[in-house]
């Protein structure tokens, strides 16, 4: 089995997870049934923060519908756990929000949506180092409730059933 370094994972998580694509603060956890009018930080960081945590299962439930059906939960879930996020997410931080049109990989044109750059910082207890990286995720409202969306190679690994179990 092939590990990425700890150093490079903060990275694997922005670019392959969600790239467009102890906390600072509690981790609020996400529903299904997001509340109209949460905030897309808010809801941006619990999938963030679910992600980090390696709970692929509770990120799938607020994935895009358009993304759920090329990805079912369960194969989703499988297949992120053949790379999981080492280490622990020590600090998840919002440094800005933007209005801005937003791709879904599988879905024609833009919609709108808004975008948050994160700054993250993932530890290694273990092995006593951390990590920083920058993310900017997005999240658009389907039907009422805050989705995100899977990078666009992501979502085409899915739609093409090429994830290797």
């Amino acid at each position: 089995m092939h590990r990425i370094p700890f150093a490079q994972s903060a990275t694997v998580l922005a670019t392959v997870v969600l790239a467009s694509g102890v906390l600072t603060r509690p981790a609020r956890a996400y529903h299904a049934s997001t509340r109209p009018g949460e905030s897309a930080v808010v809801f941006l960081e619990s999938v963030i923060t679910a992600i980090a945590a390696n709970d692929y299962a509770q990120a799938w439930q607020s994935l895009h519908p358009v993304h759920q059906a090329a990805a079912t939960e369960e194969e989703y879930v499988a297949c992120e756990m053949l790379s999981p996020i080492p280490g622990t997410l020590e600090s998840l931080v919002p440094i800005r929000v933007r209005h801005r049109p937003v791709t879904v990989a599988g879905s024609p044109g833009a919609v709108r949506g808004i975008g948050v750059t994160f700054r993250l910082r993932f530890a290694d207890r273990a092995l006593r180092t951390s990590a920083g990286v920058t993310l900017t995720a997005a999240a658009v409202s389907v039907g009422g409730r805050w989705a995100w969306m899977l990078p666009t190679k992501r979502y085409e690994l899915y739609r093409d059933d090429a994830c290797t179990l």
